[in-house]
């Protein structure tokens, strides 16, 4: 007989959700987007290390990001990792994957794409690490 298996499936107990969304600041849509990518990758068996290393930013530390010469956008204004007007929450997250390898990241992007989701691989230039909700909408002009 197989044993019956009881999970919660709701997001606020899942603790990856919770770092994810008041940790790093993110939209709940797109940590559960983000968290079900992570998890088909793991169950087709994608050998991967995946780490968060940025979410919600402020105009001051895209701007900042921008002058040291990192991937943004080209308004920092319109960067989905800046909150919109009258929210906290960020509509993009980076991250590095190991192996750091042009398969491994293709992988990786197939899976937040399938999702629904915006892979920054695909931008001109390529922001491998970079996945967001789509072109920012609350700010006029991006």
């Amino acid at each position: 007989m197989i044993p019956t298996i009881v999970t919660a499936v709701s997001p606020p107990n899942n603790t990856l959700y919770g770092i994810l969304t008041t940790g790093w600041g993110l939209a709940p849509e797109l940590a559960c987007g983000w968290i079900a990518a992570r998890n088909a990758l793991a169950c087709q068996g994608t050998p991967m290390t995946i780490s968060v290393i940025s979410g919600r930013r402020t105009l001051a530390q895209e701007r900042q990001l921008a002058a040291e010469g990192r991937p943004t956008a080209s308004n920092p204004e319109c960067s989905n990792h800046i909150p919109c007007p009258g929210t906290d929450v960020s509509h993009a997250l980076d991250v590095t994957i190991l192996p750091d390898t042009p398969a491994a990241w293709v992988l990786y992007g197939a899976a937040v794409e399938a999702q629904g989701l915006r892979w920054g691989g695909r931008f001109s230039p390529p922001d491998n690490g970079h996945v967001d909700e789509g072109v920012k909408t609350c700010i006029s002009g991006c």
